[in-house]
């Protein structure tokens, strides 16, 4: 498997909330297109249209069983994106402590003054 797909492929991927539903369901173990439709009550070109854009993102692996195709979810393309994340958190969480002392000198000032 591709392990440097593109972070755009992967986001993209993930901003169909079908998408992001079959991912979920398909991270609690192997299913079928068959078993898909089923429990979505999506007509199967649908789902299998929503497997292809998972598949072309890395998101999903596909075993042939017999004559049936089975899917299961690939979580590794997202740890990127966990840790592109995480670095946000940490530089927005920096900026409101930072804004914390801020206010808290501007307080101290305020009650200095009165």
């Amino acid at each position: 498997m591709n392990e440097t797909v593109q972070p755009d492929r992967v986001f993209m991927a993930l901003a169909d909330p079908r998408r992001r539903q079959l991912l979920e369901w398909l991270a609690q173990g192997e299913m079928s297109v068959t078993d898909l439709v089923a429990r979505t009550g999506w007509n199967q070109p649908l789902v299998s249209k929503q497997l292809a854009a998972l598949k072309a993102a890395d998101l999903v692996m596909v075993s042939q069983v017999g004559r049936h195709r089975l899917y299961r979810a690939r979580l590794a393309p997202l740890q990127p994106l966990v840790s592109w994340i995480d670095q946000l958190e940490s530089r927005w969480q920096n900026q409101f402590d930072q804004l914390d002392a801020y206010l808290g000198t501007l307080d101290d000032k305020e009650k200095n003054n009165d």
